[in-house]
This record gives structure tokens, C-alpha cells and sequence, in this order.
């Protein structure tokens, strides 16, 4: 029997989280790292308990998310000529793990984990192909304070 040569499409689906216990936290020092650019390495990051409440069949799974504030990892100059993005993350949701991570754009990274700290934006809406192997390489994702299921 041949092998397929082409990889299958998946239909792509949302995830919808509830967030629950944010916590920031922050680093700054020196650049140790020769392959990073700049003379100072900073790290934020916004880490968040999510319980799934869409799609109906991953109900009540929870995920540990961990968005981290980047500047040199959404840099295009950084990549190959026509190098597009697989995606902005990563999702895992498996017996053994539930994880959820993704770089986002610094400028907005304050701003985005304020409103999650502060409990205004209580959901973590994500999308991507359906999950293979208990994985999927989100390509979008939003922090929101509401969710309607009839709206995707």
C-alpha cells in the first residue's frame, strides 16, 4: 500500500477557556545568550489556569496557559524571505497534559494581562485545526470578557 505523500487536512474548531488564577510575573537581566539580539533579555509572562467550556466534547479539560511578552520572536527580518508562521501557539490537551503556549507582541502584553489579572476578560478563545495527537498549532487566538457559542 502507498504511503500518502500529502499531509491531511483537519477541519479547524475554537477552544474556549474559562480563565481562571492569573499571575504575572516578570524578569530582567543582562543578555547571557549569544544567538539573542540586544544587551538587556526581559521576560514577562502572563500564567492562567483554563477549563475548557467549548467544544461540548472537551468540557471541564483544563490547561495551564503561559503567554510570554516577545519582541525578537515576532520579528520578520529574523526569518527567511517568504517564511510564513505555522501558528501562534501551541495547544496540547492530552490525558497526560494540558498546555497552552504562545509569544505575543510585548507592546500589547501589559495591556492584555492587566485585563485578565483584573478579571475583566474571563475567557480564552482559541482556533485552530482540530487536535491530532492531542496537539494543534493554534492560529488565532483572543482574550474576551464574554462567550456565546453561537457566535462562532
Amino acid at each position: 500500500m502507498a504511503r500518502k505523500t500529502q499531509k491531511a487536512r483537519r477541519e479547524p474548531e475554537h477552544y474556549v477557556f474559562a480563565i481562571e488564577e492569573p499571575e504575572t510575573t516578570y524578569s530582567f537581566s543582562i543578555n547571557q545568550i549569544d544567538r539573542m539580539p540586544g544587551l538587556f533579555w526581559e521576560y514577562p509572562s502572563l500564567t492562567f489556569t483554563g477549563r475548557c467550556v467549548f467544544p461540548e466534547r472537551l468540557v471541564g479539560e483544563t490547561i495551564t496557559a503561559r503567554l510570554i511578552g516577545s519582541t525578537e520572536r515576532l520579528d520578520d527580518s529574523r526569518h527567511a524571505p517568504g517564511w510564513k508562521p505555522p501558528g501562534i501557539g501551541m495547544l496540547e490537551l492530552s490525558k497526560r497534559r494540558g498546555d497552552f503556549y504562545a509569544h505575543v507582541p510585548m507592546h500589547s502584553f501589559w495591556g492584555m494581562s492587566a485585563t485578565v489579572t483584573d478579571r475583566k476578560n474571563r475567557f480564552l478563545l482559541l482556533y485552530g485545526p482540530r487536535l491530532y495527537r492531542g496537539q494543534s498549532m493554534c492560529t488565532s487566538m483572543e482574550i474576551t470578557n464574554r462567550f456565546d457559542p453561537e457566535e462562532l
